[in-house]
C-alpha cells in the first residue's frame, strides 16, 4: 500500500509475516530427505577414497563470470573464452541456500549444511535448529556430527585451511559446535547466560573427542589461540586474546607431539614432512590475495596452503582416505566492503 505523505519517500510498505519453520523438519528430516536425494543422483553407485570441499565464500555466479573474464585477460585474451579451474569439471549442479529462520543465509548456517547434511539457523554452528541463536544450553542437547568428525573417528585424515581465521564460521563447521559463530574465543562470550557450560570454537579444535582433531589445520586466527597479553610474532601491537589464561598451540603441541606449529610461509616451507600441521599466519584473517606479497611476515597463497595440505593429509591417512576443507573465505569480505578488486582477485586465487 502507498505509504503516508510526509512519512519518507514514495514507496510501498509491504506486511511480511514471520518465517515459521514448518512442523516435521527436524535435523532428522533434514538428512533424510538430502540423503535420498543423493542417492537418487547416483550417489551410493561409487566410494570415494579422498573428498575435497572447495568453497568460494560469497562467490555468486557474477563473480565467477567477472573472475573468469580478469583471468583470461591477464593471460592477454578478451577474457570470456577462459575457463576457471572448477568450469573444466566433468559435472555442475545448482542448490538453493537458505537457513531455516531466514531466506537469505550466512556462511555458519550454510556451511552447517555442507558439513551435516542438516539445516539450520543462522549464525549457528553445527548444531540442531530448535534452540534460539545464542542459547548455550539449549544447542549442547542438540550437535550435529560433521563429515570430518566421522572421518576422523573412521581413522581417516582430515584437514582444514582457509584464507579467514579458523575459528571463523565455514572452518568452524568442521569440528565445533556452537550457539552463535561469534565465540571464537572466551572472551566473545562474556556476559552469555551459562556460558561456563559451553566451550568456546577455538578451545574446541583442540578439545574435540573426534580422533585428535584436524590433522592440518591452517589459515588465520592465532589470536584466539593465545592467552591475553601474549606479544604476537609478527605484530608489536596486537596480543593474544584469551581471557582464561589458556595457550592453545601449546596444548596442540602436547597432544601432537609428532607435529609442528608454523606462523610463516619460510617455516612451512621448513615444516617436516608427512606430519601434522597447525599453521595460524595472522592474528585474524588472513591477507587478501592482492595484498599478500606485502605482508610483513610472509604468507603463502592459497594454492600453496592447499598442496601442502594435501601432501600432508596423503601421507599421513596410510592410504585409508582423507577429508579436506579448502575455502575461499575472503571473496566474501571483499564484497562486503564493496572492493570488486580484491574479490576477483582472490576467487582466481581459489581457481589455483
Amino acid at each position: 500500500r502507498p505509504m503516508d505523505e510526509g512519512t519518507g519517500p514514495a514507496g510501498l510498505q509491504v506486511d511480511v509475516p514471520a518465517i515459521v519453520r514448518p512442523e516435521g523438519e527436524t535435523p532428522d528430516w533434514w538428512y533424510r530427505a538430502g540423503a535420498a536425494q543423493a542417492a537418487a543422483r547416483g550417489a551410493m553407485h561409487g566410494r570415494a577414497t579422498n573428498i575435497i570441499l572447495f568453497v568460494g565464500d560469497g562467490m555468486s555466479l557474477t563473480t565467477v563470470a567477472a573472475a573468469r573474464i580478469l583471468e583470461g585477460q591477464r593471460h592477454g585474451g578478451p577474457g570470456e573464452e577462459n575457463l576457471l579451474a572448477w568450469e573444466t569439471f566433468p559435472h555442475t549442479g545448482f542448490s538453493k541456500t537458505y537457513n531455516t529462520d531466514t531466506q537469505t543465509p550466512d556462511s555458519a548456517g550454510t556451511m552447517t549444511a555442507m558439513a551435516t547434511g542438516v539445516k539450520t539457523r543462522a549464525g549457528v554452528i553445527s548444531v540442531g535448529q530448535a534452540p534460539q541463536r545464542r542459547d548455550c544450553v539449549g544447542a549442547r542437547g542438540v550437535p550435529l556430527m560433521s563429515l570430518w568428525e566421522l572421518a576422523a573417528d573412521a581413522g581417516l585424515a582430515t584437514g582444514v585451511v582457509t584464507t579467514t581465521r579458523v575459528t571463523h564460521a565455514t572452518p568452524a563447521a568442521t569440528f565445533t559446535h556452537s550457539a552463535d559463530r561469534n565465540w571464537e574465543n572466551d572472551a566473545e562470550m562474556l556476559g552469555i547466560p551459562d556460558a561456563g557450560a559451553c566451550a568456546d570454537i577455538a578451545s574446541q579444535f583442540i578439545d574435540t573427542r573426534h580422533g585428535r582433531g584436524p590433522d592440518v589445520l591452517m589459515g588465520g586466527g592465532r589470536g584466539s589461540f593465545f592467552p591475553a597479553g601474549t606479544p604476537d610474532p609478527e605484530y608489536a601491537d596486537q596480543t593474544g586474546l584469551r581471557l582464561d589464561g589458556r595457550d592453545l598451540v601449546a596444548e596442540w603441541r602436547r597432544r601432537r607431539p609428532d607435529g609442528a606449529y608454523v606462523w610463516n610461509a619460510r617455516q612451512l616451507a621448513q615444516a617436516p614432512a608427512g606430519t601434522p600441521l597447525l599453521a595460524l599466519f595472522e592474528p585474524g584473517h588472513m591477507q587478501y590475495e592482492h595484498d599478500r606479497p606485502q605482508d610483513r611476515g610472509g604468507e603463502p597463497s592459497l594454492a600453496e596452503m592447499t598442496g601442502d595440505a594435501i601432501r600432508r593429509l596423503q601421507a599421513l591417512s596410510g592410504g585409508r582416505g582423507y577429508v579436506l576443507l579448502v575455502e575461499g573465505g575472503r571473496i566474501d569480505h571483499a564484497h562486503h566492503q564493496g572492493n570488486a578488486a580484491r574479490a576477483l582477485v582472490d576467487t582466481v586465487a581459489l581457481s589455483d
